[in-house]
Formats: C-alpha cells, structure tokens, sequence
C-alpha cells in the first residue's frame, strides 16, 4: 500500500495487537480505497470530503450496502487516527452516509427441544 494514512493505521492496529482478521479485513478494506486514491490523482493527505463522498459512490454501485459499511468504517477509522496525530486537515468521510440495507434479516431458528 502506498498511502500513508492507511500504512499508519495499520501499524497502529498491529501495535495494539488486533487480530488477524481484523488486519486481514482491514488491509483488504484499505487496499481498495488506496486503489480508487490513486487511481483519481489525488494526494491521499489532501483527500476532502467531496472526494470521499465520490469514492463511496463508487462503492455503492458495485458492493452491498454492508460491504461498504465495512469500507466505511476502516477508511473513517484511517482518517480519524491521522487527523489526531496532525497528519491530515480534515475526515474526508465525516459526512458519508449510506442508503439503509433493506434486505430482509435472516429469520432466527428456533432451538430443537
């Protein structure tokens, strides 16, 4: 990965001794955005909310609404640690919202007796 508001933040869940698949998913999460970052041209220090606001639009259109959740909080994440420690002026994802998941929940099976 080249950008180094993701690289940061995964060297801060490894320190803090996350699991596996929390790095796993976040690592995959992250891989994307960085993807789609560089993809535009864009300075990933420099990314402002219209650009995050495109990047999840990009992702709405190919992943459930859960996926994205999960893109959404691993990015958000990212952003909210870098903008702590100076690294960033602004979470380019403070005002993404995602349209409800209106799949039907999956009925819960009764226990055999």
């Amino acid at each position: 990965m080249v950008n180094e508001v993701f690289e940061r933040y995964i060297t801060r869940l490894e320190r803090r001794g996350r699991d596996g698949k929390t790095l796993m998913n976040a690592r995959r999460t992250l891989q994307v955005a960085d993807e789609w970052i560089q993809a535009q041209g864009i300075d990933p220090l420099s990314l402002s909310a219209e650009d995050g606001e495109d990047y999840f639009a990009h992702l709405i259109e190919r992943y459930s609404v859960g996926t994205c959740r999960v893109h959404l909080v691993n990015v958000r994440a990212a952003y909210t640690y870098a903008l702590s420690r100076g690294q960033v002026s602004c979470d380019p994802t403070v005002e993404i919202e995602l349209p409800a998941d209106n799949r039907p929940k999956p009925q819960r099976r009764q226990a055999l007796v």
